[in-house]
C-alpha cells in the first residue's frame, strides 16, 4: 500500500486523468489487504485537496477518492460537504451533510471524540456565558452604580461596598479565583438590577452545577484519546501498522473496561493478519470473563465459520442478536453459516429478510464489497465495540481526579474542593432568588441615559421622564440639530476622557470619595 501511495503523491495533480490510475491502483490494493478504512491515506488526500493551483474538478476528484478509502467515517464526508457548499451546489452539499452525519452515528470511535469535544464545551460555555453577562450588566448599569443614592446606603454600607469591591478586585486581579470576583460582582449588580436581569443572572448561575462534572468527563476523554490502549484500537479500525504497533501493548489493564478494549483490539489485529486462531482466543477470553457483548458473539461466530468449526457458531449469532437487537448484522451473516453448515435455503432466507428490515442499508453491500475474506469468499461482517465500552474506558482513567481539584482551585480559590464549590453556587443562587424578591417589580432601566426610576403605571416608551420631557435638564441635553449644536467645553471634555480611563474619577472630583475607590479598584 505504500507503494501504491507513492504513486499518487508522484502523479501530476493538474488532471483527473494523471491521478486516476494511481488512486484506483491504490484502492484495489487496499481491498486486496481486506482493510476496512484507511484513514491515514484519507487524511492525506483531504490535504492534498487544499492546495491552491488545483482546479475544482481535480479538487472533487481527492476528496471523492478520500470517502471511498475511509467509507465508514465521516470527516471525508463532511469536507466534501464544505467543498460543495463553496461551489454554491446548495442541495448537494445537503445530502453530503446527510451521509455523513449517519456515518457518524454509526461510528464509536468518531462519536467518543466528539464528545469529548461536547463535555469540556458544556464545562466552559456556561463559565463564559456567566462571565460575559457579568460585564454586560456592568456596563448597563454603570450610571446606577455611579448614582449610589438611588440605594440610599448609609456610611456603614458605603464601607461595605467598599470592602465588597476590594475583594472583587483582589480575587479577579491578585488571586487565580475568578468566578469568585464574578459571583461578588453579580451579588453587587443585583442590588439595584431590574427583576428581568436578576432572573437571567440567575439562570445562567443555575447552569454552573454540571461544570465540574463536564469538566471531569471531557479530561478523562482526553486521557483516554491518549492512551495505548486506545490508540490501538484506532489502529485496528483503520487496519495501518508500523512495525512498533505490530505488538499487542505491553501497559497491563486495570479494569474490565481496559481489559475488553485490549483483547478486542489485539483480536482485531490478529484477525486483519487472517490469524483467525489466535483472535479466537482474545474474543474467548472477553467472553470468559462473563462480558455479554453482541459484537464479541458476532466476531467469534465469524472466526468460528471462517475455520469451518461448527461448534457454537449458529448459537453466537443468535446470542449476538439477542445483545444487538437494533442491529441486522448478526442475522446477515447467520444466513452464511446456515448456507455454510447446512444448506438450509429457508432459515437462510428468513435470517436474510430480518438483517434487511434492521438495516435496510445491508441490502447494498456488493459482491466485491472489502469486508469479503480472501480466502473463504465469506460475506461476513464484524462489528465493533459499542459506545458504552469507550465511555466506561475514559471513565476509568487512572488519572482523572487530579485535573478537577486543579480546576476547581484556578476558578473559585486555592485549595477548593467540589463540595465547597457546589456550597458557594447554592448559596450564590439563592442569594440571587432573595434579591429578585426584594427588587421593586416597578425598577426600570432607562436605555438611553441609563437611569433608574420607578414608574406607577405601566409604560409605552420604556424611557424614563427626564428623557421623554420637551427640554431635557442640561447635564443630559441632546446635541441637537443645526445651528442647536454647542461645542463642549474643554473642563467637560477633559472630565470626560478621564471618567473612561479612570473609571471613578469623576466621582474623586465630586467629592464622593467611597464610590470613587469602589469603581477604581474592579477596574
Amino acid at each position: 500500500m505504500q507503494n501504491a501511495w507513492q504513486k499518487i503523491s508522484q502523479a501530476p495533480k493538474t488532471s483527473i486523468q494523471a491521478l486516476k490510475p494511481a488512486t484506483t491502483n491504490f484502492i484495489h490494493k487496499q481491498r486486496q489487504n481486506n482493510i476496512k478504512n484507511a484513514t491515514t491515506y484519507s487524511l492525506a488526500l483531504l490535504e492534498m485537496a487544499t492546495l491552491p493551483d488545483l482546479g475544482k474538478e481535480v479538487k472533487e476528484f481527492l476528496t471523492t477518492t478520500s470517502i471511498a478509502i475511509s467509507p465508514d467515517y465521516a470527516f471525508p464526508e463532511t469536507a466534501f460537504c464544505k467543498l460543495l457548499f463553496k461551489q454554491h451546489h446548495y442541495l448537494q452539499s445537503i445530502s453530503s451533510l446527510i451521509r455523513a452525519s449517519q456515518k457518524f452515528k454509526n461510528n464509536p470511535q468518531e462519536k467518543f471524540y466528539a464528545s469529548t469535544f461536547f463535555w469540556l464545551a458544556i464545562a466552559f460555555i456556561p463559565l463564559a456565558l456567566f462571565l460575559l453577562a457579568t460585564l454586560l450588566m456592568v456596563i448597563k448599569y454603570y450610571r446606577a452604580f455611579c448614582e449610589m443614592g438611588q440605594l440610599k446606603l448609609t456610611q456603614q454600607g458605603n464601607f461595605a461596598l467598599l470592602a465588597i469591591t476590594a475583594a472583587i478586585a483582589v480575587m479577579i486581579i491578585l488571586a487565580p479565583a475568578p468566578l469568585s470576583g464574578l459571583l461578588l460582582l453579580a451579588g453587587c449588580i443585583s442590588l439595584f438590577a431590574t427583576r428581568r436581569d436578576t432572573i437571567t443572572l440567575a439562570l445562567i448561575l443555575a447552569s454552573l452545577f454540571i461544570v465540574p462534572l463536564a469538566y471531569e468527563k471531557g479530561m478523562s476523554s482526553l486521557l483516554a484519546l491518549d492512551s495505548s490502549f486506545l490508540k490501538t484500537a484506532r489502529y485496528s479500525a483503520t487496519g495501518l501498522y508500523n512495525e512498533a504497533e505490530k505488538a499487542p501493548p505491553t501497559q497491563p489493564a486495570t479494569n474490565q473496561s481496559q481489559l475488553i478494549l485490549q483483547l478486542f483490539s489485539q483480536a482485531e489485529t490478529a484477525r486483519l493478519r487472517e490469524e483467525y486462531a489466535k483472535a479466537e482466543i482474545f474474543l474467548e477470553k472477553i467472553i470468559t470473563d462473563k462480558v455479554e457483548l453482541g459484537a464479541v458473539y458476532n466476531n467469534l461466530a465469524n472466526l468460528y465459520l471462517l475455520q469451518k468449526k461448527t461448534d457454537s457458531t449458529i448459537a453466537y449469532y443468535r446470542k449476538a442478536s439477542q445483545l444487538e437487537k437494533n442491529s441486522g448484522i448478526p442475522y446477515y451473516n447467520l444466513r452464511q453459516a446456515y448456507i455454510q453448515l447446512s444448506f438450509d435455503l429457508e432459515k437462510s432466507s428468513l435470517a436474510l429478510e430480518q438483517a434487511f428490515k434492521l438495516n435496510p442499508d445491508l441490502n447494498q453491500i456488493p459482491d466485491d464489497d472489502q469486508k469479503l475474506t480472501r480466502q473463504s469468499k465469506l460475506h461476513l461482517i464484524f462489528m465493533t465495540l459499542p459506545d458504552n465500552i469507550y465511555r466506561r474506558f475514559a471513565d476509568s482513567q487512572p488519572g482523572k481526579e487530579t485535573f478537577l481539584p486543579e480546576f476547581l482551585s484556578w476558578i473559585l480559590f486555592p485549595g477548593a474542593r467540589s463540595s465547597l464549590y457546589y456550597t458557594i453556587i447554592i448559596l450564590a443562587f439563592f442569594g440571587l432568588l432573595f434579591s429578585i424578591k426584594r427588587a421593586p417589580a416597578n425598577r426600570h432601566l432607562c436605555p438611553l441615559c441609563g437611569r433608574l426610576f420607578h414608574p406607577n403605571r405601566k409604560l409605552k416608551n420604556k424611557s424614563c421622564p427626564a428623557c421623554r420631557q420637551e427640554k431635557l435638564p442640561d447635564a443630559f441635553a441632546s446635541p441637537g440639530n443645526g445651528k442647536n449644536k454647542t461645542k463642549p467645553k474643554p473642563l467637560t471634555s477633559i472630565l470626560t476622557v478621564g471618567g473612561i480611563i479612570l473609571p471613578g474619577f469623576y466621582q474623586f472630583i465630586t467629592g464622593n470619595i467611597f464610590i470613587a475607590i469602589g469603581m477604581f479598584l474592579p477596574s
